[in-house]
């Protein structure tokens, strides 16, 4: 078995981690892109000096809490995109497909077997709008999972272009 320093491993790592997303801070990026590629972790802990002066990033602790949900939003549609857009369908094509039952279903009881008009025209409207929107999600959920998986084969082909370039 090959015994790896924790220096080469964390080179091996770092050839591939590249930050795409935040425009302000690397830390969330770095840190869930290691946990998606299960890379170990460890906490290490350092002295803090006191502030100097106040910070040009970020204005306050909310500010940066705002922009922290809005990478981490983010990195969760670059990383998973397939569940997203899934709770989307669902969110969407349950309700349609509610509809378009219950329109159905007053269709055939008083339309069809007492000859009564049944006046529920709106759920099947809204119901198709719902499902058609539904199966849009879907539809980009399969295609961002498709353009992810791609992504993972580039960042492999890169990773193998840098580890070649350090071992020269």
């Amino acid at each position: 078995a090959e015994c790896i320093t924790a220096a080469q491993s964390f080179l091996r790592a770092s050839l591939w981690l590249d930050v795409v997303v935040s425009e302000y801070t690397y830390t969330l990026e770095t840190l869930i892109r290691l946990a998606t590629r299960k890379v170990h972790i460890a906490v290490v802990e350092i002295e803090v000096n006191p502030p100097l002066r106040t910070s040009r990033l970020m204005k306050s602790t909310v500010e940066y809490i705002f922009r922290s949900a809005g990478d981490i939003l983010t990195l969760f549609y670059i990383y998973s995109p397939l569940k997203l857009f899934m709770f989307f369908a669902v969110l969407f094509g349950l309700p349609g497909m509610f509809l378009v039952l219950r329109f159905l279903y007053y269709y055939v009881t008083l339309s069809v077997m007492r000859g009564i008009p049944t006046g529920f025209e709106q759920s099947l409207t809204i119901g198709t709008a719902f499902l058609i929107i539904g199966i849009f999600m879907l539809l980009m959920g399969v295609i961002s999972n498709l353009i992810y998986t791609n992504r993972k084969i580039l960042e492999k082909l890169v990773y193998l272009q840098n580890s070649r370039k350090n071992e020269k």
